[in-house]
């Protein structure tokens, strides 16, 4: 796999684009976050879907349309989905989610990563955070921990702020990609 974008803050690399083969709008690609040293996988589809959800979502935030009420900045939006998808999935329980207007980007169930962008007081911020890998799937393997534990342990793996001028610059990425096509 190959660079084809950076997206920076301050001069550091917070995810990349990478992919192999020819570069179009339905190329596979991957984007990976750098946080502490690690490399973390938040997506693995085709470019045009990844891009454009960012996009979208950025534009939405600097407008500050992606508000979140009674949100406990300290769990994130992560710990919200994680709840949410524990009544449905065990309570068989017709719930709402109201997290799906800040979903950024996700893994399969193997990785278990979601990624989110929202408002905070006029703030942006991306979050990067853990899914439980058996929500929807019975828990097998010698990694396999309850849901309660799971919880209980609950932190999200990072929440970035995003200043406006950041946001700004990403969003030019996003066109400058699209224009190539």
């Amino acid at each position: 796999m190959s660079k084809l974008f950076d997206f920076q803050t301050n001069q550091k690399t917070i995810f990349r684009v990478v992919g192999a083969g020819d570069f179009n709008s339905f190329c596979e690609v991957e984007i990976i976050y750098y946080y502490l040293n690690n490399e973390i996988l938040l997506f693995n589809d085709i470019l045009i879907e990844g891009i454009k959800t960012l996009q979208t979502l950025l534009n939405k935030a600097i407008e500050y349309k992606l508000v979140t009420f009674d949100l406990d900045e300290r769990k994130g939006m992560g710990f919200l989905w994680n709840e949410y998808c524990n009544r449905l999935n065990f309570e068989n329980q017709d719930v709402d989610d109201f997290t799906s207007p800040f979903h950024l980007w996700s893994t399969d169930s193997t990785i278990g990563i979601d990624s989110w962008i929202y408002n905070i007081d006029e703030r942006i911020y991306l979050e990067v955070s853990p899914t439980y890998r058996w929500h929807f799937d019975e828990p097998t393997g010698a990694d396999c921990i309850t849901y309660e534990e799971f919880i209980a342990e609950y932190a999200p793996i990072n929440v970035l702020e995003i200043n406006n001028r950041t946001a700004q610059e990403w969003i030019k990425i996003c066109e400058d990609i699209f224009d190539n096509f």
